[in-house]
C-alpha cells in the first residue's frame, strides 16, 4: 500500500464518524497537499507530522472537525478567515470540503504563503485566498463569519488579534487539547468580555487513529450582535 493509499485509507476512517464525505476529487486535492507539504517540508519546516496516517487524522480530519460542530450549530456560512494557517490548518481541507465558502489563508511567514498558494493553485482550489499578513494587519474585506486559528496562539492572544475580523454574530474557533490549563481559560473569558464576546463554548469530539483515541476541544465565541 502506498502512502498515498494509507493517506485516503486513514482520512476516510476518520471523518466517517461525523458522516461526512468527500468525493474523489477532494480526496485526490487533499492527497496532493499532503504530498507537496512532505516534499516541501524537506527544505522548509512546514509540520513534524509527515507520517501518512498521522498527518490524515492529526492535520486533515482534525481540521474538518468544524464541520460537524457548525451543523450542530445550525450555523449558515458563506465566509471563513483561518489565522497563522502555516501549511494550510485548518483552511485548505476546509476549502475543499466546503467548494461554496470563501476560505481566507492567512500567515506572516511569507515561504509558507507562497507554498500554500501554489499548492492551491496546482490542486485547482479556487475559493481558497491565501494573504501575507498578520491577523491585527489585516487590511482586506471582515465581517467573517467564522475565524479560526489551530496551534497558533492562547486563546486571549488569538481572540485580541482577531476581534475585527468576524461579524457581528459570527464567531471565532480555536483548536485546542482538553489540557489546557485553567489559567488560559480564565484569560480568555476575560479577554471576550472585554471585545463583546459571549462567553466561550467548548466542543469536545475525538479524532480515530490506529492504536489510540484521541480527545480534542473546539472553543468558540461568539461577537455580541450589538458590538
Amino acid at each position: 500500500m502506498t502512502d498515498a493509499d494509507r493517506f485516503r485509507e486513514a482520512l476516510i476512517a476518520a471523518i466517517e464518524p461525523w458522516s461526512l464525505v468527500l468525493d474523489r476529487v477532494q480526496l485526490e486535492q487533499l492527497v496532493s497537499h499532503y504530498e507537496a507539504m512532505v516534499e516541501t517540508n524537506r527544505t522548509l519546516n512546514l509540520t513534524r507530522v509527515t507520517d501518512p496516517v498521522e498527518a490524515a487524522v492529526k492535520l486533515y480530519a482534525d481540521s474538518l472537525a468544524l464541520l460537524p460542530w457548525i451543523a450542530e450549530a445550525d450555523l449558515t456560512i458563506t465566509r471563513i478567515v483561518d489565522v497563522g494557517t502555516g501549511a494550510g490548518f485548518p483552511a485548505f481541507p476546509l476549502a475543499v470540503a466546503c467548494p461554496h465558502w470563501t476560505v481566507v489563508a492567512l500567515d506572516a511567514r511569507n515561504k509558507k504563503v507562497r507554498f500554500l498558494a501554489e499548492t492551491a493553485e496546482r490542486c485547482d482550489v479556487s475559493n481558497l485566498q491565501v494573504a501575507h499578513s498578520r491577523a491585527e494587519q489585516w487590511t482586506g474585506s471582515a465581517d467573517f463569519d467564522i475565524v479560526t486559528f489551530k496551534a497558533v496562539a492562547a486563546l486571549a492572544a488569538g481572540l485580541e488579534w482577531s476581534h475585527r475580523l468576524p461579524r457581528p454574530g459570527g464567531h471565532v474557533v480555536a483548536y485546542k487539547t482538553p489540557i489546557i490549563c485553567a489559567a488560559e481559560r480564565d484569560e480568555a473569558a476575560v479577554m471576550a468580555e472585554q471585545l463583546a464576546y459571549a462567553p466561550g463554548h467548548l466542543w469536545n469530539y475525538e479524532l480515530a487513529s490506529p492504536g489510540e483515541v484521541l480527545r480534542r476541544v473546539l472553543y468558540s465565541y461568539c461577537r455580541r450582535p450589538s458590538s
